[in-house]
């Protein structure tokens, strides 16, 4: 009877036990739901302060300090804050990969890309079917100088989302920065084939195609950038640029005086003079000397 008696009070305060663990949690729940909704209404600061609740509330709940460093990170541009939090979050739950992977734009923008290639090679292991983790760990790779292991995460970004335009962008640039411009045409035309929408995609190629001499190809790979994304002053430049190498005078003087016009900016005052200079030329006008 003493046994059963012992084995009744066992039974008993395991489930309070249970019950606090559980009262706990979705007290945290409600505190980090609260936080969200803060969020949601820009309420920043105070969202910042239902997360730290949240947390206190549940020490082993995770999620509280995911959304407090997220807010700290893409909302204050508190960096160093939100790497505590996020590391904090990665400490109780390893196998998150959001976790990993927010962790590692974190120290992406802290200019750590030894640390964010850590990060982000944890996050693609949590999430193998994520190609942003794979971009972005080629990204980071390519700023420490692992030019062959970044080609690979690219190629891996590509393979698990055919659909990710920046991967081929990446990856094409990559290609035509090492003058391997047939192996970059080809990715990028596979890039525009998976996802039509990404004007950066056609800029690239118009530059790969312009460097093989391929003008008329080039001109139409502009023109499409420029439909998707007017706002890129550059592209009038290079379309101009082009058309002058084809020959093409009049399509030439008129994309170069659009460059003229949108791209008046300190950064730009070589290729405005080169614009300039090029106008000139093709009207058959000297520069005084």
């Amino acid at each position: 009877m003493r046994k059963l008696g012992l084995t009744i009070l066992g039974v008993m305060m395991a489930c309070s036990l249970f019950c606090g663990c559980n009262r706990a949690r979705n007290l945290s729940i409600e505190k980090m739901n609260q936080g969200i909704r803060q969020t949601r209404d820009k309420q920043f600061r105070s969202a910042l302060e239902s997360f730290a609740e949240a947390a206190a509330l549940d020490p082993s709940h995770s999620k509280p300090l995911y959304y407090r460093g997220m807010v700290e990170f893409q909302k204050l541009d508190h960096v160093d804050q939100a790497e505590v939090d996020l590391r904090k979050a990665v400490q109780l739950d390893p196998d998150e990969g959001e976790y990993h992977y927010l962790l590692g734009q974190v120290l992406e923008r802290k200019d750590d890309h030894t640390g964010a290639v850590v990060e982000f090679t944890e996050a693609s292991k949590c999430s193998p079917d994520h190609g942003e983790s794979q971009l972005r760990l080629g990204m980071s790779l390519e700023k420490i100088g692992r030019i062959d292991d970044a080609q690979a995460a690219y190629r891996q970004a590509i393979l698990v989302n055919p659909y990710l335009p920046e991967a081929y962008n990446m990856l094409g640039n990559l290609y035509a920065r090492y003058e391997k411009n047939d192996h970059a045409a080809q990715v990028l035309e596979q890039g525009i084939k998976h996802n039509g929408s990404f004007a950066a995609n056609y800029r690239e190629l118009g530059m790969v195609y312009q460097t093989q001499k391929r003008y008329g190809e080039a001109a139409q790979q502009f023109e499409k950038a420029i439909l998707l994304d007017p706002s890129h002053p550059g592209d009038f430049f290079n379309l101009g640029m082009t058309y002058a190498s084809n020959n093409d005078a009049p399509n030439a003087i008129k994309n170069l005086r659009l460059f003229l016009q949108r791209g008046n900016t300190p950064e730009n005052l070589m290729r405005l003079q080169i614009a300039q200079d090029t106008i000139d030329k093709l009207e058959g006008k000297k520069r005084p000397q």
